[in-house]
């Protein structure tokens, strides 16, 4: 398990081969089996393969990372990626070149009080991404949950008849990796847990 969680990275490029339905199947089965808030379950999914619909939602996400160019100071190193990113459409081939993206919905009347569909969606996330790699693929949490682009991600609801009430909360392109990130940094033990009382 543990050599699962090391190994696993986020994929922005993918092969064009086909996903077998047999891996797609083992990836809901994980989603399924994640825990949530009083086993509400407030959790949908949708699988998108349609070329047409994956490249909308491509363009719409570019429209999102662009709009960050306005909230960077220009000469921060952050705006030259961000906006060497959207001149390349790299966000928006994130999506594309993925053979299918699934797009995780909350759906909050469903969860506890209200609220913990947020949770539930990002413990499903990481059960999906988990199984994605233990069978050979690729894919990367992408988050969709964003009321300031609230407009934006309704139209991704529309195209795919989202009910009002079901709130899509991230979009997971999902492939054969195209590409071997290396591993990221990641802190020590010692400096994120404590014993009895939290330490600065």
């Amino acid at each position: 398990m543990l050599d699962i969680v090391r190994g696993r990275r986020s994929i922005r490029r993918f092969k064009p081969n086909h996903v077998p339905k047999e891996y797609l199947d083992l990836i809901f089965e994980a989603a399924r089996w994640t825990p949530s808030a009083g086993n509400r379950q407030p959790l949908r999914y949708v699988t998108v393969t349609n070329p047409d619909k994956i490249l909308k939602i491509g363009e719409i996400y570019q429209k999102i990372r662009a709009t960050e160019l306005a909230e960077l100071p220009k000469d921060s190193p952050r705006y030259n990626v961000v906006n060497e990113r959207v001149k390349s459409n790299f966000y928006r081939d994130i999506f594309v070149t993925a053979p299918i993206n699934i797009v995780v919905c909350g759906v909050p009347k469903e969860s506890f009080r209200m609220r913990t569909y947020v949770l539930d969606c990002a413990l499903a996330i990481q059960n999906m991404l988990l199984m994605a790699h233990a069978v050979g693929l690729g894919s990367v949490y992408i988050n969709f949950d964003r009321p300031e682009h609230d407009n934006l991600v309704k139209q991704i609801a529309r195209m795919l008849g989202i009910p009002g009430d079901v709130k899509i909360m991230a979009i997971l392109p999902l492939g054969y990796p195209d590409e071997q990130p290396t591993p990221p940094p990641r802190r020590e033990i010692r400096e994120i847990v404590f014993d009895e009382k939290y330490s600065g």
